[in-house]
């Protein structure tokens, strides 16, 4: 059974990533986001900090551009199938939302006092401002 703070961020994922990338053709895998365009990806990873608990849930995200021509190019690749849903970390282009915002590396709290709306305008912000933006 899941936590009140787990199913907060759940809904903070909900709302803040899945309601807006899914309409755009995102497809979603765990806390990962993934739409394949003609010759390359797009990668939005939420990535929880090992220092997590059940209670409080550290955050950021990670967005990542996978080429597969550069992916089936490298060495220990060789004879195997591109993915078709590759982790953000095969990515060639890979950036962090504090680099994309200017700022320091940019992480996100999620506990029982999070105001929830708050935390989900952000993520609307992050998605429409930075991340979308970096992609084009």
């Amino acid at each position: 059974m899941k936590t009140p703070t787990e199913d907060k961020f759940d809904r903070i994922i909900k709302k803040g990533f899945h309601e807006i990338l899914k309409p755009i053709g995102f497809r979603k895998r765990g806390n990962n986001f993934y739409l394949q365009k003609a010759e390359l990806g797009q990668i939005i990873n939420i990535q929880k900090s090992i220092w997590y608990s059940k209670s409080h849930i550290h955050f950021t995200i990670n967005v990542g551009v996978f080429l597969p021509e550069h992916w089936l190019g490298l060495y220990y690749n060789q004879g195997k199938d591109l993915p078709n849903f590759p982790p953000e970390i095969e990515c060639l282009i890979r950036r962090r939302i504090g680099r994309l915002r200017n700022q320091n590396d940019t992480w996100y709290d999620v506990d029982i006092e999070t105001d929830e709306s708050s935390l989900v305008n952000e993520m609307n912000i992050n998605i429409n401002k930075y991340i979308l933006p970096f992609f084009e």
